[in-house]
């Protein structure tokens, strides 16, 4: 790789920031941020509908998610 003309970038772990720390900004009209709606997706599964973990859920760590199923996930979660 030619590492004189990679960028950097900064990369900050918000796994244990507290949610009052952490500024959410939309533009362009969006009323919530993709993020945001993936993680109220996620936790919605975690708390109300715990069967469809099998289909996508959260890592381990918690830093990211897994879709186990996409054709399940495309068919059941998106729509």
């Amino acid at each position: 790789p030619d590492f004189d003309n990679m960028k950097m970038s900064t990369y900050r772990d918000f796994a244990n920031t507290g949610d009052d720390e952490i500024k959410i900004s939309t533009n362009g009209g969006v009323k919530e941020p993709f993020p945001v709606k993936l993680f109220n997706m996620l936790e919605h599964i975690d708390l109300h509908e715990p069967e469809l973990s099998l289909i996508v859920s959260w890592q381990p760590h918690g830093r990211c998610l897994h879709v186990h199923d996409q054709k399940k996930a495309e068919e059941a979660i998106l729509p």
